[in-house]
């Protein structure tokens, strides 16, 4: 299994995790560990996994992006995609 670092937590985000933690009884590590797999439980589908889950998926946020008047063009996806990286 992994190992994760995570650095300059904030005191507040710290004691509300020690706290949560206590009341589920559950160590420090244990309770990070369900927080992280709950909120990523309805992100994007694996494409190794299930291929027509995951393009079902990128067909529903097409869709509902067009809906609010959203589109973008590749070079935007593209630009998007590469603005973190630089």
């Amino acid at each position: 299994m992994a190992t994760i670092t995570l650095k300059n937590v904030p005191d507040d985000l710290h004691n509300k995790l020690k706290a949560q933690a206590e009341r589920n009884r559950r160590s420090l590590n244990q309770e990070a560990i369900e927080i992280l797999s709950d909120g990523l439980a309805d992100t994007i589908p694996s494409p190794a996994l299930d291929p027509e889950a995951f393009l079902a998926h990128v067909k529903k946020t097409h869709d509902s992006m067009e809906a609010r008047g959203i589109c973008l063009t590749n070079q935007e996806v593209l630009d998007a995609i590469n603005f973190g990286r630089e």
